[in-house]
């Protein structure tokens, strides 16, 4: 069915013998860069797909139905979203392609499906760095889109900011009038005051050998 639509030359060198496999897959590779191209300029024009994946980072960072298992706070979002940056440049470097998710996924189902193996060597934050690495390359393989995307949500840590409830906040108001009420802990007293601490006082003075201080003043 495709062969019809490709080019002249094309047709000519599949009928000579060249693999038709190996031109369709570099008709389709070209057909791919073509369409991100034209994402990539959309998005460059409207901002639309970069502040769809910014809603996206941000909804990844507050977890959704415990996934991932952890939120990632305020002022922890900067450094995070630099070292997903990192990581999904290592990926691109690499060449490892982009997971591909169908539309029919819900955002809980897209996490889930982008979650990358655990390695033990990894700290837990640059796991998850590494996650949403995989998800910004899943949902926008273009570059330029999820850069966009971690600089819109990068301005918008307030909305990881963590709000207390009413009772939390009673509880805290609370908890702040006994401190004020009781006061801070009282000081331990040691027997024989400031001769326990050593070399300190007229006793460090009578042991400190021939030193002036022990002649003092009659």
């Amino acid at each position: 069915m495709t062969f019809p639509t490709l080019p002249q030359l094309e047709r000519e060198a599949i009928r000579t013998g060249s693999s038709a496999k190996h031109i369709l897959a570099l008709k389709a590779k070209a057909e791919r860069r073509r369409k991100m191209r034209g994402r990539s300029s959309f998005d460059e024009k409207t901002g639309e797909l970069s502040d769809r994946l910014a809603d996206t980072i941000l909804a990844f960072c507050k977890t959704n139905d415990e996934v991932p298992p952890t939120p990632v706070l305020e002022e922890e979002l900067v450094p995070f979203l630099s070292e997903a940056r990192n990581a999904a440049w290592k990926m691109e470097a690499s060449g490892e392609p982009p997971i591909k998710l169908t539309k029919q996924l819900n955002l809980r189902e897209r996490f889930l499906r982008t979650m990358p193996r655990v390695q033990p060597e990894l700290l837990y934050m640059a796991h998850l760095a590494k996650w949403l690495a995989v998800l910004l390359r899943a949902e926008a393989p273009e570059r330029p889109i999820w850069e966009r995307a971690i600089e819109k949500a990068g301005k918008r840590s307030k909305e990881l900011r963590v709000r207390l409830t009413i009772q939390q906040h009673f509880d805290a108001r609370l908890e702040r009038q006994w401190e004020l009420f009781v006061g801070p802990p009282p000081r331990k007293v040691y027997p024989g005051g400031a001769h326990r601490l050593g070399k300190q006082g007229s006793q460090a003075g009578r042991n400190s050998g021939n030193g002036s201080s022990s002649r003092g003043v009659k």
